[in-house]
């Protein structure tokens, strides 16, 4: 509560500038007169693994941060706050990768996902704690054109106002102060998915997928045929075995087409979900449009079409929230997403040979990228240049020594335009 900011007089709920001003509890009907909410749309699989993979594959990548030093060169550091909270322990109950899921969950769900900064003396952060958006409602303060946060948040006992700089806040596209929810952006086509998923449930469910003609022979009493029809569905729909009367005959209705009908538009679907989130349908356990050549480079457009606008707003807000001023101009944090774009291993093969033979890496450095313990000799700390390749600026001189060298030689050999013998 220490952290509590006096509320400006000229708070107006930032929400108020968007279409939806209740973003984190969305809620609404389609045309379709399915109900569209958070919990619902995640009963779709593909909307729900979409978020799941963009949340999961960021939230496992290591946050790096290195530090410039005034030669130039940049070593990595591990012992500044940022580093120890993102990338070894946030607090005394979560770990980075449930941190970070907790937020990009929300943010890419709900359009907003918070954690609180908590910070020493110094005003350095120590520790961060996941705060459910659903609990959290911004606020822009007209005068300072700053935000503030209004928290009623039970479980790390937070209620009031709290500035800015204390909250972490990760926006998905919005109006800057906020951002939106997909399930406001896409609510027609989630009604549209969510009425085939129940239609098709109902369909199968009911035993409309076995419809035919049921016949029995010698029997003309009415009662008898609901109840021997009765006896026969009951068996269906619940897997069991029914007592039936001789002479019973079905007849089943070929209904192929409209099960065709129902995968056709569920395949639809799923293309339609996954192209909001740029995500790949190979990353959907989806490989109908994808070849093995092409799997690496499919890869690549996920990383850097997919998840790179949201790992670059992720390093922002860090950048932001995170260092001390007097840090910035030092330290500079990332995401590595090298884990992701390794590719193959012929291809890794081709890049620490190309890399290691241009001189650019050590046979030490190449041991670590693999986790093999290094060699303790000089030789495996140096690198290793070819013979035939030279700096820029030494080429026209020692091209020039060499011609000289060449007709001093020449001059001096007989019949090659020297003195004779």
């Amino acid at each position: 509560l220490s952290l509590r900011a006096k509320s400006p007089k000229s708070l107006i709920p930032a929400n108020q500038y968007s279409g939806f001003p209740m973003q984190n509890w969305f809620s609404g009907f389609a045309k379709s007169g399915e109900q569209v909410s958070e919990k619902n749309a995640k009963q779709l699989a593909v909307y729900y693994a979409c978020i799941r993979n963009i949340a999961e594959d960021i939230s496992k990548l290591p946050y790096i941060v290195v530090k410039t030093e005034k030669n130039g060169n940049k070593t990595r550091v591990k012992t500044l706050n940022v580093a120890n909270i993102l990338q070894v322990k946030p607090n005394n109950y979560s770990t980075p990768i449930g941190l970070k899921y907790s937020i990009i969950n929300d943010a890419i769900a709900r359009g907003n996902g918070y954690a609180l900064i908590v910070r020493d003396k110094a005003g350095l952060p120590t520790e961060m704690h996941y705060i459910d958006s659903n609990f959290v409602f911004p606020e822009f303060d007209m005068d300072s054109k700053t935000m503030f946060y209004q928290i009623n948040y039970i479980p790390l006992g937070l209620e009031g106002v709290y500035s800015s700089d204390d909250i972490f806040h990760l926006k998905g596209p919005g109006n800057g102060m906020v951002g939106q929810s997909v399930l406001g952006y896409q609510l027609e086509t989630l009604g549209h998915a969510l009425a085939i998923q129940n239609y098709s449930s109902n369909y199968f469910s009911g035993g409309a997928a076995m419809s035919g003609i049921l016949t029995f022979d010698g029997v003309n009493d009415e009662k008898k045929l609901a109840q021997y029809t009765q006896m026969f569905m009951s068996s269906y729909t619940g897997g069991g075995i029914a007592a039936m009367p001789s002479g019973v005959k079905f007849e089943s209705m070929n209904n192929d087409p409209q099960k065709s009908q129902f995968i056709e538009t569920e395949n639809y679907m799923r293309g339609e979900i996954a192209r909001w989130f740029r995500m790949p349908l190979s990353k959907l356990q989806d490989l109908s449009d994808t070849n093995n050549s092409a799997l690496e480079q499919v890869n690549i457009n996920y990383v850097t079409d997919c998840l790179m606008p949201w790992i670059v707003r992720f390093e922002q807000e860090a950048d932001q929230k995170l260092y001390a001023i007097y840090e910035r101009d030092i330290y500079d944090g990332y995401i590595d997403t090298d884990m992701l774009l390794r590719g193959d291993s012929a291809a890794m093969e081709r890049k620490v040979r190309t890399m290691f033979t241009s001189g650019a890496i050590t046979p030490n450095e190449v041991r670590k990228m693999y986790a093999i313990n290094t060699i303790d000799e000089d030789y495996a700390n140096s690198s290793y240049m070819p013979s035939n390749m030279m700096p820029g600026e030494t080429a026209i001189p020692f091209w020039t020594a060499q011609a000289e060298k060449n007709q001093q030689l020449t001059n001096s050999q007989p019949g090659m335009g020297g003195a004779q013998q």
